[in-house]
């Protein structure tokens, strides 16, 4: 499974690479990852690794990561597995390891490989977590998550959907249930909470317009006033969700 992977990463670079390539051309340093480029083919951890990497072409060296967490994933695959036995870590593995999709993640240069073996480590430790409770293992747990959520953003969807099951297990130890918030907390209040002060501390870094900083909130408020006369050829703000929904909202009454 390892070879295959590794094969299949000597070819030339396809479209969304090249893209993330040329993403990363543009940064002055590794915090612009964060604050400068906003696209959804700016996959965080990757294009750190590409901008360390440099600027080398057609290069199949920028799979290296991806190449490395997907084999990395066949063997939380294996150790995920053989919690139940080792004929399911043989399956565990056979599924993974063969996997065309799985395949195709870790030969690329894009942030799924990463994606994928942060939400079977996390899986992992929080299995190991629920069996002996301790505050390593949460934090192993919040900092494995934190480098899911720069991997990519849909690491969230793994978040939401492990926060309920993880809660309903700790009730099933009978733990009170000032315990179960508290082991909650520790576990899954961080990375959530990294991601929401990136998120604003970039709205404020990339609203930066002719050496003046203006703030997108109070742009798209002026906007909304009839006669509002800006110049919006000097706006170079970034497309962001929530200040548009804003804008829907406050539609009705003729912004």
């Amino acid at each position: 499974a390892a070879l295959i992977r590794i094969r299949a990463a000597f070819n030339d670079l396809w479209l969304d690479e090249i893209w993330s390539i040329e993403l990363v051309r543009e940064l002055h340093s590794a915090l612009g990852v964060f604050t400068q480029t906003h696209h959804d083919n700016n996959h965080y951890l990757n294009s750190l690794f590409i901008y360390f990497f440099g600027q080398r072409g057609n290069w199949p060296g920028y799979r290296i990561p991806a190449e490395v967490f997907g084999i990395g994933t066949i063997v939380l695959a294996w150790l995920i597995g053989a919690r139940h036995g080792k004929m399911t870590a043989f399956f565990s593995v056979l599924l993974v390891g063969f996997s065309y999709v799985l395949i195709l993640y870790s030969s690329e240069a894009r942030g799924y490989a990463p994606l994928i073996f942060f939400c079977f480590g996390c899986f992992l430790i929080l299995h190991s977590f629920l069996e002996k409770p301790r505050w390593q293992l949460a934090a192993l747990f919040s900092f494995a998550a934190l480098l899911g959520l720069i991997s990519h953003l849909t690491f969230l969807v793994f978040l939401a959907a492990s926060l309920p099951w993880f809660c309903l297990s700790l009730l099933r130890l009978r733990l009170p249930i000032a315990k179960v918030a508290t082991w909650t907390l520790a576990c899954y209040c961080v990375p959530p909470s990294l991601g929401c002060l990136r998120y604003t501390l970039s709205i404020f870094v990339s609203c930066r317009l002719a050496g003046e900083h203006r703030s997108q909130f109070g742009m798209d408020i002026a906007r909304c006033w009839p006669g509002h006369s800006a110049d919006r050829t000097r706006l170079d703000c970034n497309y962001s969700p929530p200040f548009s929904a804003l804008r829907v909202s406050l539609a009705p009454f003729g912004c």
